[in-house]
Order: C-alpha cells, then structure tokens, then sequence
C-alpha cells in the first residue's frame, strides 16, 4: 500500500471480483496438494492457512452455478494468487480460466476490477 501525501493509513475499500465456476475451481485446486504450486506446503500448512479463503471459495461457488459468483480477496490473497495462477489454464475443452481469472485478479490488484 502507498501512503498519499496527507500520510492516510486508510485501507483501500476492496472490490468484489465476479467469478465463474470454473475460475473458483481453479483457486480451490491451487490450495490443495495435488497441484503442487504452493510449494513447500505439506497438509497441516493448507488446512490451517488457507481455511478462511476456501471457505469463502466454497460459498462462492455455492452461488456462482446460477451466475458469476461475488468473492472478496484482501490484498495479500490476490497478490499470492497472482503470482500462483497459471497464465492459461483450462478443465478440459472449456474456456481458458486461467487467463481470465489471471485478469481478473490483475485488475482487482490495480484498482479497476469489474
């Protein structure tokens, strides 16, 4: 966070990202052992640290099958999670989640998310 010239310490207002499924999916599966992107990370570290931000992935997702789900990320998690998400991903023949949910985060991170 950058101090203006007046030194205010007031915390940026977050904006909510609105993600598909498939982009939600692909945050879970960042946090679990299988995708071996969070390295170092044995169990005990992705069940004690990442319990908050999959829970709030989990009601995302509990709302994003009827349309994009509103999800908000403090800045330390969308600075983590730009630099783990893969530039292109996708689950199977679908569209690119990975590209757009790396957007998406981008532009969270640069003040102008949709």
């Amino acid at each position: 966070m950058v101090l203006d010239k007046q030194n205010d310490w007031t915390l940026p207002v977050m904006k909510p990202l609105f993600l598909e499924t498939g982009e939600l999916l692909l945050l879970d599966w960042i946090m679990c052992t299988a995708s071996n992107l969070i390295l170092g990370a044995d169990l005990d570290t992705l069940v004690h640290k990442y319990d908050d931000l999959r829970l709030k992935v989990w009601q995302a997702i509990s709302t994003a099958k009827v349309m994009p789900a509103e999800i908000y990320l403090n800045m330390d998690e969308l600075e983590e999670f730009m630099a783990l998400v893969p530039t292109t991903f996708r689950w199977g023949t679908g569209p690119d989640v990975g590209y757009t949910l790396k957007l998406k985060i981008a532009q969270g991170l640069m003040g102008v998310s949709k």
